[in-house]
Order: structure tokens, then sequence, then C-alpha cells
């Protein structure tokens, strides 16, 4: 990612992720500070930047944050289970809410900026690892 960012110089970069699961969908909480669609967070600016996106690369096969493919990879049987202890976390909890069907192969549509500033303290870890040879 941070190549991508690197070759556009002055430019926002984003990243346009899909994810049909909950262990997917963590990564964003984890290593970036600002993404959408997450818990207590109105961004309209960031929604009708995803909806843009999506909509330009999915067609109407997006429709209310969600993207359903016309051949969807649902996750395999051991991956469909949510462990009781991931459904106190308001992510996981914010998550299933949000795409319900995500054990069919739905997938939630969402969006982060790539830069620095937009990383957390793991975010910037695994920045920095990326440096080494």
């Amino acid at each position: 990612m941070r190549t991508l960012a690197s070759e556009r110089p002055g430019h926002r970069v984003f990243w346009l992720l899909l994810t049909s699961g909950f262990r997917t969908y963590r990564f964003l909480p984890v290593f970036w500070r600002e993404f959408h669609p997450r818990s207590g967070a109105a961004m309209p600016d960031a929604q009708r930047r995803l909806d843009a996106l999506a909509r330009e690369r999915f067609g109407d096969r997006y429709r209310d944050g969600i993207v359903r493919l016309d051949a969807p990879e649902p996750l395999r049987p051991a991956l469909r289970e949510v462990p009781e202890a991931r459904r106190a976390s308001p992510d996981v909890a914010f998550f299933l809410a949000r795409n319900p069907g995500w054990r069919e192969g739905d997938e939630l549509a969402c969006l982060t900026e790539i830069c620095p500033e937009n990383l957390t303290a793991a975010g910037r870890r695994m920045w920095r690892a990326g440096l080494s040879p």
C-alpha cells in the first residue's frame, strides 16, 4: 500500500476493500484511524466517495453498501461461525449488522485513505516493517 501511495505523489489514494467476513473487516480498525463504514461515525463525504467508487466498479451489483458478486465465494464452513467472544466486539457487531448476508458471500464495501497520517500505531509498525529488505 505504501508503494501505491508513493506512486501518486500529491494525490489522495484510497483503498476500496470488499469484505465478506468479520475477520477481514477488523483490518480496518486495527490498522486505520479513519475508515468507512464504521460504528458511531457518520462520514457523509466518505459515503459519497465509497458509493461513487463502488458503483463505478460494480454497477448494479452494489446496493446499500453491499456488493453481491455474480459468482460469490462464501467463506469456508469453519469461518462461518462467529466465536462468542468476538460477538462482544463493537466492530464485529457492526459488521454483522451491516452485512447480514456475509455467510452467503455478500461483500461489505469499505473505504479508507492510504496515508501515514491515517495509520494507527499497529498500522505504523506494519508500514515501517515494509521498509525492511
